[in-house]
């Protein structure tokens, strides 16, 4: 979540003092929610996604679009353009990330860097 905090912040232009008063937490409380020592509740993951005009899902990280015109146009987070098989593979990749954790984590790589490395 951290990183699409920075992410986010840093695209928008502010900083983390006026993201901070937005939301109506000390400038400490907020970089420790971007520096991932700190998580926020329910009530601060709204009034985030409000102020970066994007989904909770996507501060949690569990998509990679930013917003439903990005997933439209077929375009990552990286301005990358994806078709519907990568789509649904990222889709897919969260899912499982989501359900299995860690674990789930490590056996994609794994059948990545297995598959990545016949030829």
């Amino acid at each position: 979540m951290n990183n699409q905090l920075y992410s986010l912040r840093i695209t928008k232009g502010v900083t983390q003092k006026q993201v901070a008063a937005y939301i109506g937490c000390s400038y400490q409380c907020y970089q420790k929610y971007e520096n991932g020592s700190r998580e926020p509740d329910f009530e601060t993951l709204f009034l985030l996604a409000d102020y970066f005009e994007t989904s909770i899902d996507y501060i949690l990280g569990r998509v990679t679009f930013n917003t439903e015109e990005e997933k439209a146009v077929g375009v990552g987070a990286h301005g990358v353009k994806l078709s519907e098989a990568e789509w649904d593979w990222l889709e897919l990749r969260s899912e499982i990330i989501r359900t299995k954790g860690e674990r789930g984590l490590k056996a994609i790589t794994s059948i990545i860097k297995t598959y990545t490395q016949e030829k």
